[in-house]
């Protein structure tokens, strides 16, 4: 029997680490996940923590005929952390059987539970609604944004509505993923938002490799690029796709930029990808080591620091598109290239 220690505070920064302990456990007919420790829990901590431990699960079954057990030991429904993560569907997310099914919608002003949209059952209510799956995407973003008591501040509601569904679209384009999840909290002391989007996909250094105008070195690489405007995993130069009005998937290779420098006042942004997370904080960048085959995106954004969003907004797209009309040249296109330093162009906003 081999025990998996959860981490005591389960946020963006443990969960990171917690990723590199699958590393190097050892074989075992039964696991234990010993929950002794911990005390508090975090959108972006639980979606990566489960995914962990989904893929875990699903490895260790198929790399040996002999059955192998999972175990749950230490959770406490009185304990506030394990009481909330069993209430928005934590446990039940990865297959432990304690507290609520991830929940297609609910929750309240200052949470929204964990869920999990199917891209199978994306397009199939499209079909149904004879719609484009974007306006499906669009929807469900904007259900989601409603919620953490900013619903009454169209601003805001807007804002979250193009950050969440940008996110979303990048998984419907590139990561091959069944499924995205999404988890959010707000606390209204603070007027900070934290939204947590995730999916069990290909990765984005897969994803950009399927450019044949980009060369990728490594993880850090193709972070370093996949935050940059106009920069996807279709062709740079792809002049009639990206500007098809008609297109609701149009300006591919944007969300990533715009979605990060929403965050940037007073707030964080996390993408985890491959062996490594960049995170995006102020002028600040750095990198982080994980372990996570898919795509994790947090994103932080403090009220209080950020005005006009809407304008903001607009303001981060016109500049993104500046930004990209660099893209579009004749060669293949390096991180190196585009930018040596990342603060050479992460500024905070006026």
């Amino acid at each position: 029997m081999h025990c998996i220690q959860l981490p005591q505070v389960v946020d963006f920064k443990e969960a990171l680490d917690f990723s590199l302990v699958f590393c190097s456990t050892p074989s075992a007919q039964d696991y234990v996940f010993d929950l002794s420790l911990v005390k508090q829990m975090r959108p972006f901590g639980m979606l990566l923590t489960a995914a962990l431990i989904r893929s875990f699960i699903a490895s260790k079954q198929q790399e040996t005929e002999s059955p192998v057990r999972f175990h749950v030991a230490n959770f406490d429904q009185s304990k506030p952390a394990h009481g909330y993560a069993a209430h928005v569907g934590f446990f039940r997310s990865w297959g432990a059987p304690y507290g609520s099914t991830p929940k297609t919608e609910g929750g309240n002003s200052s949470y929204k539970p964990i869920r999990e949209l199917s891209v199978t059952n994306i397009i199939s209510i499209s079909r149904e609604l004879k719609a484009h799956p974007g306006e499906i995407v669009e929807a469900a973003s904007k259900e989601f944004a409603c919620f953490l008591g900013v619903g009454s501040n169209p601003d805001i509601v807007d804002t979250l509505t193009y950050a969440i569904r940008e996110i979303i679209r990048n998984v419907f384009e590139h990561s091959k993923a069944e499924s995205v999840w999404l988890a959010g909290q707000y606390w209204p002391t603070y007027q900070r938002i934290e939204i947590a989007i995730l999916d069990q996909g290909v990765g984005i250094t897969k994803t950009l490799k399927n450019n044949p105008k980009i060369v990728i070195i490594d993880d850090e690489n193709a972070l370093n690029l996949a935050i940059r405007p106009g920069v996807s995993g279709k062709l740079i130069g792809d002049k009639q796709r990206r500007h098809d009005k008609d297109d609701p998937w149009a300006n591919s290779g944007y969300g990533l930029y715009v979605t990060s420098r929403l965050c940037q006042n007073g707030g964080k942004y996390i993408i985890a990808s491959g062996g490594k997370a960049l995170i995006l904080e102020g002028q600040n960048a750095s990198f982080a080591k994980c372990q996570y085959n898919g795509t994790a995106i947090m994103m932080q954004l403090n009220l209080a620091n950020v005005n006009n969003l809407q304008q903001c907004l607009k303001d981060i797209v016109k500049e993104g598109r500046q930004i990209a009309r660099g893209n579009d040249f004749k060669g293949n296109l390096t991180a190196s290239m585009i930018t040596t330093n990342l603060s050479e162009w992460i500024k905070p906003r006026p």
